[in-house]
């Protein structure tokens, strides 16, 4: 059976260190992004939005380098996962891969309104 940090973790993703990818997704066009980040196991019922320590604590990951993130929200969830619209100032292409990142060890971006599957 989880103990409470367990439960307190399946809500948080916390960097440990620069450069911890936290999901993944495609360019929509030259300054954003969607991503999708996956939870570590089923909530009982879905998010229903996230809080970020600070949208400049997060980068986007592309072939050839980051790119500072210049807004992150919320789009929708399911119990599997959560689905984000992430702005950039340039720099990207459509239809590329990117990952969101921490760029610092600062990072925290926290689903809320969901209920983990205990």
């Amino acid at each position: 059976m989880p103990n409470d940090f367990d439960r307190i973790r399946r809500y948080e993703f916390v960097a440990s260190a620069s450069g911890q990818t936290l999901g993944f997704g495609v360019c929509t066009a030259s300054t954003t992004a969607v991503i999708f980040i996956p939870f570590s196991c089923k909530m009982a019922s879905p998010p229903t939005g996230i809080s970020v320590s600070a949208v400049s604590d997060f980068n986007l990951r592309r072939g050839s380098g980051s790119v500072s993130c210049t807004n992150v929200s919320f789009v929708l969830a399911s119990e599997y996962g959560i689905r984000l619209f992430v702005s950039v100032s340039s720099g990207l292409t459509q239809g590329q891969a990117v990952m969101l990142e921490t760029a610092n060890t600062n990072a925290t971006l926290t689903a809320t309104g969901g209920i983990p599957n205990y």
